[in-house]
């Protein structure tokens, strides 16, 4: 597959791309007003550039760019699902880019993109045979006509078709396919950083105790150099006053006055000992805050980056597209379909589903599993790729959808991995 790639980013917050031409002020003009992510799609007679832009953080951005030479891709979000690939694995596994922080962050670990040479062909070999291995699945075709349309942008959401956006590329020059947001505001990288201020919040919370069971510590021995020192002094009123007729009533009051301190001294012991439980709570707190940081970051089995819906009769055929608008009238099963990237490869892992109406009642039959509406095992293929699950529903349209907001959740043990709102007209 003959086609030009080049490696994008804003290291140290300047624009920077590898290699460096005469394309850096095509792809700057392309790379204006980036909020989340974009692909940009962007014809000159027989070129056809292709320009992915992701937003990480605090202003920078990473970036890659095809040109093709008399060819373009008939399935544009494909490549959308390749980067994406990309920029949340293969960069952040080689970590000579960009990595991640302790705060959920990323970062660059270069000041240039001229740097990256040696990434930049290891990514060139890897696009290459994943466009020879797969090519229907890009559906790379000649042009058959030069370019000589409209002069002009149109922008289109993430959630567009492609033979939308192909079309669209035939009216106009430039085609801007947006996504809300981009990596660095994704579900892990928050969850990181909101379990990382856990944890500091738990080293503080432990700091304070630590030193109230210092105070603590100082007091207890305060009090026994006081019962030491009432001691003493009622052992010399008993060699004064031995003989004194009032010697029984000051033992007395001395007696009182020691079991008071006694006393004190105990409550003092109580608290300690209420210390230490709470400082058990706290080094609990830290470990469960610990591993679930360590488990986000290691053993989610897949990434889920988009849900779509269908509604399809019992044996399976579509009788309305994922991503369509679906009537009530019209409802029989529906069926969710998600892209995902593999991490757990080559294993079979359980996901639980939930469906929710408006009220947020769940759906459920008699052979729904506990707290659930039904669960599927998934074997994780490597990469980017795209799966229908289980349906839910009936056979006989309209009996049991009926028209309103509804909600889905795929859930792997006890994290939800992704949901989707929806409505049915």
């Amino acid at each position: 597959m003959n086609f030009n790639f080049y490696l994008i980013g804003t290291p140290g917050g300047r624009y920077s791309q590898y290699p460096d031409d005469y394309t850096a002020s095509i792809f700057t003009e392309l790379l204006k007003d980036l909020r989340g992510s974009q692909l940009v799609i962007h014809r000159e007679m027989d070129l056809v550039h292709y320009v992915f832009f992701e937003y990480l953080d605090e202003g920078q951005m990473i970036g890659f760019g095809f040109i093709f030479n008399n060819a373009r891709l008939q399935k544009p979000s494909e490549l959308i699902n390749l980067f994406r690939f990309i920029v949340e694995k293969k960069l952040v596994d080689s970590g000579t880019v960009y990595r991640y922080t302790e705060e959920g962050k990323l970062v660059f670990r270069v000041k240039t993109m001229s740097e990256c040479h040696r990434e930049y062909s290891r990514l060139k070999d890897f696009i290459e045979l994943e466009f020879e291995q797969n090519a229907s699945k890009y559906d790379i075709t000649p042009l058959r006509t030069v370019y000589n349309g409209t002069k002009a942008i149109e922008t289109i959401d993430g959630n567009a078709t492609n033979t939308q956006i192909t079309n669209l590329t035939d009216q106009y020059n430039t085609v801007i396919v947006k996504e809300d947001s981009g990596i660095g505001h994704g579900y892990i990288p928050k969850l990181i950083a909101s379990l990382r201020e856990q944890y500091q919040t738990a080293i503080q919370e432990n700091g304070k105790l630590q030193e109230n069971l210092s105070k603590l510590n100082r007091t207890k021995k305060q009090y026994r150099w006081v019962i030491f020192l009432s001691i003493a002094f009622l052992s010399c009123l008993i060699g004064i006053y031995f003989l004194n007729d009032n010697l029984s009533r000051i033992i007395s009051n001395q007696s009182s006055q020691i079991r008071e301190l006694q006393q004190n001294l105990q409550e003092q012991e109580n608290n300690l000992s209420l210390v230490r439980d709470s400082l058990n709570t706290i080094s609990e707190s830290l470990d469960n805050a610990q591993n679930k940081l360590s488990y986000l970051k290691n053993d989610f089995p897949i990434q889920i980056s988009k849900i779509e819906i269908g509604n399809v009769y019992y044996k399976g055929e579509i009788e309305t597209n994922y991503g369509n608008v679906i009537y009530s009238s019209r409802t029989m099963y529906l069926k969710p379909r998600i892209t995902y990237r593999g991490i757990k490869i080559s294993e079979y892992v359980k996901l639980k589903i939930r469906w929710y109406d408006s009220d947020w009642d769940m759906r459920r039959g008699k052979n729904s599993p506990k707290g659930f509406t039904l669960e599927q095992t998934l074997f994780v293929h490597d990469g980017c790729n795209t799966v229908t699950l289980t349906g839910w529903g009936n056979k006989n349209k309209g009996a049991y959808w009926e028209k309103g907001n509804y909600r889905l959740e795929i859930w792997y043990e006890d994290i939800c991995l992704k949901a989707k709102s929806f409505t049915i007209y």
